[in-house]
């Protein structure tokens, strides 16, 4: 393997999950610009206000537990969960949007009540925000993983710039769909692209270390075989070349 590939091992690993966080962040991006106004116009008051207020705060409480969820669950489960999670409130503001578009079913559904389109915009932002804590973690975890010295702060800048990306796709879908149709049919569109994203996930492949990496796990995980040492009356010794080795590692 020449230098130039090892420096850009895992690349196409790094890609997946840049496109997967695209098509994500597409459609919440830009539904979650319009969620407030959207929400206003259909009735519902400062709904969507209170709807992006309670995902930030579940956000922050989840974001304690990030770190076990990945730990539990992998880094390819959770990236799932977390998107899946996300397209859940995306799905739900279809409810609001149906209720302004059909005033005649309002009596006749009970899924059109005001309470209960209420009652799922907040618990849809619970979702949101359990979804957004843990999702972030497995990003850094997974990107973390495929990167080494050499390339971790290209890989971290070429996933940020394909994620950020989304804005503009979001953006520019949202007027496109939004001049020519109705707004249910803009939630429909954007939940579809969140289904690609979500999928895509599933997809990931355990990134490939180095030997380099690989050596440096070994010495300080201590999974040299110190019986052979020990037969030869070196345990002592090598145990503390090893030490000397794990405290010199530059990380």
């Amino acid at each position: 393997m020449t230098s130039s590939s090892k420096k850009y091992q895992n690349l196409e690993k790094v890609t997946i999950i840049s496109i997967g966080f695209f098509l994500t962040f597409t459609g919440t991006g830009s539904s979650a610009n319009l969620a407030a106004k959207a929400q206003q116009d259909n009735g519902f008051d400062s709904l969507g206000l209170y709807q992006n207020a309670t995902a930030y705060f579940i956000y922050i409480v989840s974001s304690f537990f990030g770190t076990a969820f990945v730990k539990k669950f992998g880094s390819k489960l959770t990236l799932f969960f977390g998107a899946a999670c996300y397209l859940i409130n995306i799905i739900e503001q279809i409810l609001p949007a149906l209720y302004a578009q059909q005033p005649e079913n309002r009596d006749k559904q009970f899924y059109f009540r005001k309470g209960f389109i209420y009652s799922m915009g907040i618990l849809a932002g619970v979702i949101n925000g359990i979804g957004s804590g843990v999702i972030w973690t497995a990003q850094g975890e997974y990107v973390s993983n495929c990167a080494n010295d050499e390339n971790k702060g290209f890989f971290f800048s070429y996933f940020y710039f394909i994620y950020m990306s989304s804005q503009i796709a979001g953006n520019i879908i949202a007027a496109i769909v939004l001049e020519n149709s109705q707004l249910t049919t803009y939630y429909i569109v954007m939940s579809i692209i969140m289904v690609v994203g979500c999928l895509l996930f599933l997809f990931l492949q355990k990134p490939i270390k180095s030997q380099t990496d690989i050596l440096k796990s070994a010495r300080c995980s201590g999974h040299f075989q110190y019986a052979n040492f020990q037969k030869n009356g070196l345990y002592a010794a090598f145990n503390d070349f090893n030490r000397y080795q794990c405290n010199n590692i530059h990380w």
